[in-house]
Parts: structure tokens; C-alpha cells; sequence
């Protein structure tokens, strides 16, 4: 038997067939692109201790720290999408996901919103247009985090060491206190750490935008484009900077 008869269709047909195909098995552990939005609704997950977080693409996420209540999160989504917001721990770190397929089958106007209580915290990683909001102040005695997303970020914070950078177009704004900052800035990210008082604030600013700190004992600031850095009093201790760039280290007086 001669089995050329496959040759009768479009090569633009069978490759849709063979993509389709796969596609749609990649789909099986998820819910079927096909599947409707369905009515908001709130479900919420108890979660084992945890002590990092990472955050991954078009998640909306507002954290609370009350050490009286369980650890959980609660997650508000239209029902028949909400299993592909995935929550899983692995190492003491909480991963947070929207594995929904094809999106752009829904209601693109809609992120799911999740609020998360946690007891403790000292590693924080955002990805892609995740955006956290910090309801209560987090404790720890250090927090290293790592910002790859688009989008905004409000952190409030009170530990001794705080510490990281931006890597995307997203703002990080701080408020609280970090006893030692420690900060990069790089491929567009902003800060705005007016709010955040520091002892030690140690700056590597390689953007165009202006960013503010606000050192008491300590400041280093190195530049390297055109974006200034301002601070607010000279520090009583120590200053250094360094500007390879068109950006000024500012003293933003009153």
C-alpha cells in the first residue's frame, strides 16, 4: 500500500495539525484553553513554613505578616483558572505561578490577586509583570531581593540587612528601615528608598533614571549613566562617590 497520500494536504495544514496537536497536549495538566473564565472567586491554601518567595508573571500579590494565623495564601481569579495559579514549596522557597494557557483566550484585562501571610522572610524573587504590595511591615534580620519584572513594587520593610537590586524597567519603592543597604540598579529599574532609613547605604546606579536614598553614617554611591542620586543629610561617618556618567550624587536639602 502506498502511503503518499498524506501529500494531498497543504504543508501549511499538516503543520497546523502537528502544532494543534502537541499544543493541546501540553495543555492536559492544565486547564483546557478552551475552558471559560468563570466568576471570580477566592480560594485559599493552607502552606507549609516557607522562608523565600519567588514570584513569576502576571501575578498580583499583596503580603501580610500576622505570626498569629496559619501561613496560607488566598487567591482570587475567575473559578475555572484558578487551578493554574500553582503554589508549591521546594527547598523553603514558595513559588508562586500562573500557568493558565492561552491567556489571551480570556479576560486580559484581569490578574489574579493573591494575599499571602507568612511568619518569616529573607529572599524575595520577582519575575516578568509580577507586582508585590506590602500591607504590613515585613521583620527579618536580612532580606536579599532580586527584581526581573516590569511592573512597580512597594516593599516595607524593618531588618538589618537589606540587600540586591533591579534588573528590568520596574521601580522598587522602600519605606521602613534597613540598618545596611545595599542596592543595584541596572537596565532601567528606578528606586525610591526616601522612606527607607539606613545607617550604611552602599549604591551602584547604571540607569537613566534618578533614584533617592537616605543614609545617616554611611554613602557610597557609584555612578555610571546619567541618572542622579539623591540623599537627604550628610552622613555623619562616611562619604564616597564615584560618577562615570553624566548622573550627580545630590544632597536634597528641605
Amino acid at each position: 500500500m502506498k502511503l503518499n497520500h498524506i501529500t494531498k494536504y497543504p504543508r501549511s495544514v499538516l503543520f497546523f495539525l502537528l502544532f494543534s496537536n502537541h499544543y493541546l497536549s501540553s495543555c492536559q495538566n492544565s486547564v483546557e484553553p478552551w475552558q471559560s473564565f468563570g466568576e471570580i472567586t477566592t480560594e485559599t491554601r493552607s502552606l507549609a513554613s516557607f522562608h523565600g518567595l519567588d514570584v513569576n508573571h502576571d501575578i498580583q500579590l499583596f503580603i501580610i505578616q500576622d505570626t498569629t494565623q496559619p501561613e496560607f495564601i488566598q487567591i482570587t481569579y475567575g473559578k475555572n483558572v484558578i487551578p493554574g495559579i500553582t503554589t508549591e514549596i521546594t527547598d523553603g522557597v514558595l513559588s508562586i505561578k500562573n500557568s493558565t494557557k492561552a491567556k489571551w483566550l480570556r479576560r486580559l484585562n484581569i490578574q489574579p490577586k493573591c494575599t499571602l501571610n507568612l511568619h518569616q522572610i529573607s529572599n524575595i524573587h520577582l519575575e516578568g509583570n509580577a507586582k508585590v504590595n506590602c500591607i504590613d511591615t515585613l521583620y527579618s534580620p536580612a532580606i536579599h531581593c532580586n527584581v526581573n519584572s516590569v511592573e512597580d513594587q512597594n516593599l516595607l520593610v524593618y531588618c538589618g540587612q537589606f540587600y540586591g537590586g533591579v534588573i528590568n524597567s520596574g521601580n522598587v519603592n522602600l519605606s521602613g528601615q534597613a540598618t545596611i543597604f545595599s542596592w543595584s540598579c541596572e537596565k532601567g529599574g528606578g528606586l525610591d528608598a526616601t522612606d527607607l532609613r539606613s545607617d550604611d547605604v552602599y549604591l551602584y546606579h547604571f540607569t537613566i533614571k534618578d533614584v533617592s536614598v537616605n543614609p545617616s553614617k554611611q554613602f557610597e554611591a557609584h555612578l555610571f549613566n546619567s541618572g542622579n542620586a539623591f540623599y537627604f543629610k550628610t552622613p555623619t561617618y562616611k562619604f564616597k562617590e564615584s560618577t562615570q556618567g553624566k548622573g550627580q550624587v545630590i544632597l536634597k536639602k528641605p
